[in-house]
């Protein structure tokens, strides 16, 4: 009691977070995952090219792509469906429901599905049958959706494809994918650009990524969120977010809909480069906090009329239980759960949700300057955020996503770029010496 190891994760302890499953929810997954997979009551998608586009590190593969070319183009997005392998009130559902979502530390994750489900049966994997639902956007002439549909179908990807490639791919690089990868950016770019027509806020920023390797090293990534295959596959989800919210609303059926209401001042975005961290900060100031709700309304940030959330059932449980709502109204034309029913889960989901955050935001912290350990006696590149008093400011060591306290002799503005020297750095006291 009380002895950890080295670089032990001592957030994921101090929360209480639980990396193992219980014997009965492994055992029941097992058998869950067993089942064969058929095509009865489904439409078969496996003769259609599909690719799946994620992070080289991904497992838990909840979405895939297809394109239908013709008079009438149809732009298809598959979400994984493990709602048909897990049942409502199991020991697995019931499971998911406690963890809430699935927790990403750079040296591990703590899934909210055990593995034999969301990494293997319930994962969009290439080259195998899967279950999953399809939303099938009608596109018109003009790149525009005028109607979505929602099947329940059985597909096979043909191609599990990283953003780095997807990017090189768009650029010129020749693979058998590169006609549907192109009509799916095509279609993606006219919903964006409308999107931004109408006042979505949509943000070009760096972030980093940090992910522990077997052979102990730690590897950072930094990259641009406005990158082609990212701004791609992000507008994708949000498009079926949103018609998926719609086709609820349309129909009465209850959802858990995310509401956002529109700022007093719209903040004035730069275009062209990424955000300065002082420069996001000021933007999130002006924003309001979004809410969840069981009635639809607009979301301002991304110039909405509705929204929900069903692009992530493998990690997140509001998905599953949003995927479940969906499936029951598609098979018999009525909803699974009443507003109450739905709102009965929403504390023990956010109370998940907070604690996760806090989690990940000190695990990837202190990986981050396990890297910064190894390059003590290097220049870096810091960006001035903020004031917090006297001659101390808050700098962003921009490309590493982690920010450190200095004092210098003459007050800089907030933005500048300085170059440091890192002095000292201790990760497990969180501490970064600028020099």
């Amino acid at each position: 009691l009380g002895i950890f190891t080295a670089d032990e994760n001592l957030a994921v302890r101090r929360n209480g977070v639980k990396r193992r499953f219980p014997a009965e929810v492994l055992t029941e997954a097992a058998t869950l995952s067993a089942r064969p997979i058929t095509v009865e009551g489904r439409r078969d998608f496996r003769e259609l090219m599909t690719v799946s586009v994620d992070d080289p590190f991904t497992t838990e593969i909840d979405d895939a792509f297809a394109f239908i070319d013709g008079a009438h183009p149809e732009m298809i997005v598959f979400i994984a469906d493990p709602a048909e392998l897990v049942p409502d009130g199991s020991a697995v559902d019931r499971e998911a429901l406690r963890r809430g979502a699935t927790l990403y530390i750079p040296e591990d994750k703590i899934p909210m599905l055990p593995e034999s489900l969301c990494d293997d049966r319930a994962s969009l994997v290439a080259g195998v049958d899967r279950y999953a639902l399809a939303f099938i956007f009608g596109l018109n002439d003009r790149g525009g959706v005028y109607e979505m549909r929602i099947e329940e179908a059985i597909i096979r990807v043909d191609y599990a494809i990283s953003y780095r490639e997807v990017d090189a791919i768009l650029k010129g690089k020749d693979h058998l994918a590169r006609t549907l990868l192109l009509q799916v950016q095509g279609a993606s770019e006219r919903l964006r650009l409308e999107r931004q027509r109408l006042g979505a806020l949509t943000v070009d920023r760096r972030d980093v990524g940090v992910h522990c390797l077997p052979n102990g090293k730690v590897d950072v990534l930094c990259y641009r969120t406005d990158e082609p295959s990212r701004r791609m596959v992000a507008e994708w989800m949000i498009q079926t977010s949103c018609h998926a919210a719609a086709y609820c609303s349309e129909r009465k059926v209850p959802a858990v809909y995310r509401t956002q209401a529109a700022p007093e001042e719209r903040p004035r975005i730069p275009e062209g480069r990424p955000l300065l961290a002082h420069e996001i900060q000021t933007i999130l100031k002006t924003m309001r906090r979004a809410e969840l709700g069981t009635e639809p309304g607009p979301h301002a940030g991304l110039a909405l009329p509705c929204y929900t959330q069903v692009t992530s059932p493998l990690r997140r449980y509001q998905d599953l239980m949003m995927h479940r709502q969906l499936k029951h109204v598609v098979r018999r034309g009525i909803p699974r759960y009443t507003a109450p029913e739905l709102v009965s889960n929403f504390g023990t989901l956010e109370a998940a949700a907070a604690v996760q955050r806090d989690v990940e935001r000190e695990s990837r912290r202190y990986w981050l300057l396990k890297h910064l350990e190894t390059r003590v006696g290097q220049r870096v590149k810091a960006e001035a955020v903020r004031s917090v008093g006297g001659k101390r400011w808050v700098f962003d060591l921009v490309d590493f996503g982690v920010s450190a306290l200095h004092a210098l002799p003459k007050a800089p503005t907030a933005g500048d770029t300085l170059i440091l020297l890192l002095k000292s750095v201790d990760a497990r006291g969180d501490k970064i010496v600028l020099a």
